[in-house]
């Protein structure tokens, strides 16, 4: 089985038309210094403007040993900017958010304009986020109501949620990009609660290392996902995406409780792993109006627990290795079937346990795999073909 590609697999050349590059602006032209002191917010403010007027540009943090303090969000809100930072670091002033959220970088048009072409490449965000009192879970990077976006070999780190691509987001990808000492989430890819309102999303080789919870020496806190899919977001591809050392879960797949129908579906991770997190992978559908629907794990190694709870529509494992994967679907409603259509083929896994306890709850194949310790199974819609049992 061969995932899909979607229309976001194109080269980014091809998505992100190129902006004014013969029109750059400094931050230190318009006041910015790297001095660890110095408020960097108004003179990116005034680049911008600059931007604005010319049709577009380029934006430079040029390299620094000292970060370029932050004492408000640097908002972009402006098409076709390019913002260049490599070997520079934008930090969020302690006290910056104290009782409200401040993102350190925003990407966000409106509903009605949308901002499209922007490329974040090379920077460090350092969010600070244990030095905000009552912060209001700051964001490294938010990005809404946008197109075309690119975030190339960015990294972020002490965050509340690293890189958030929010409702409005399509036709956007971040490659290269590396999360540290989150709080929350390292990465997100969130509807809002909104169908398809954020899609045609890829995340290619990108990181979320380095974040044990507060129990086992790591920042204050509890971890909950280190890539979090949710509310909403359709279409969602993750390729050769690392979680190691983390706290919570690798990658968590979910909805909300929303007051409207919900559908999170299109989701494929390939080449994915796992390591040293106590939860590799965990999705999970609310059923009714409220669903995860559609998974595809290609060729993926998580270690040590993988589940997929009452999640609809076709769930695809292909190739890979896993510790204990499970298929939990108790107490399916007869008018919500058939809730699945499952498939493991090729895989190694240790431990395999489908619940599948009425027809409501629909199928699992398992062909051409190796189950290396056990497989337990309720019900009736599990088959085994040309596969190594224990």
């Amino acid at each position: 089985m061969m995932t899909k590609p979607f229309a976001i697999t194109i080269l980014l050349a091809a998505l992100v038309a190129p902006v004014h590059a013969d029109t750059a602006f400094s931050i230190t032209s318009f006041g910015g210094a790297a001095d660890g002191k110095t408020d960097n917010a108004p003179a990116f403010r005034r680049a911008m403007q600059e931007v604005a007027k010319a049709g577009g540009g380029q934006i430079l943090f040029p390299p620094a040993v000292e970060p370029y303090l932050v004492r408000d969000t640097l908002l972009i809100d402006v098409s076709n900017v390019e913002v260049l930072g490599t070997g520079a670091t934008v930090r969020l002033a302690d006290g910056a958010s104290n009782g409200r959220r401040t993102n350190a970088v925003q990407v966000s048009g409106t509903s009605d304009e949308p901002v499209e072409n922007v490329t974040l490449r090379g920077l460090t965000v350092d969010a600070n986020y244990w030095a905000q009192e009552n912060a209001a879970t700051p964001r490294g990077i938010q990005v809404m109501w946008a197109r075309k976006v690119l975030l190339d070999r960015v990294r972020i780190v002490r965050p509340w949620v690293g890189l958030s691509l929010g409702r409005g987001t399509v036709d956007s990808e971040a490659r290269d990009c590396e999360v540290n000492l989150w709080h929350n989430d390292a990465y997100s890819v969130d509807g809002a609660g909104y169908s398809g309102s954020t899609k045609r999303i890829r995340l290619l080789r990108c990181r979320a290392v380095g974040s044990p919870n507060e129990a086992d020496g790591g920042l204050p806190g509890r971890r909950d996902n280190a890539f979090e899919i949710e509310d909403g977001c359709q279409d969602v591809e993750l390729i050769e995406c690392q979680v190691a050392n983390a706290g919570g879960t690798g990658f968590g797949i979910r909805n909300h409780a929303q007051p409207r129908e919900v559908k999170t579906r299109g989701i494929t991770l390939t080449r994915c792993t796992v390591q040293d997190v106590p939860t590799a992978l965990a999705a999970r559908s609310r059923g009714g109006d409220n669903r995860v629907m559609g998974i595809s794990v290609v060729y993926c190694n998580m270690l040590p627990n993988v589940q997929f709870h009452r999640v609809g529509g076709e769930v695809r494992v292909e190739g890979g290795r896993f510790g204990n994967l499970a298929f939990v679907y108790r107490d399916i409603p007869q008018d919500e079937a058939p809730v699945v259509d499952a498939l493991v083929r090729n895989a190694r896994v240790d431990h395999l346990r489908a619940d599948l306890p009425s027809p409501a709850a629909g199928t699992l194949r398992i062909e051409k795999s190796t189950i290396l310790k056990a497989l337990e199974t309720t019900g009736e819609g599990v088959t085994v073909a040309d596969s190594e049992m224990p």
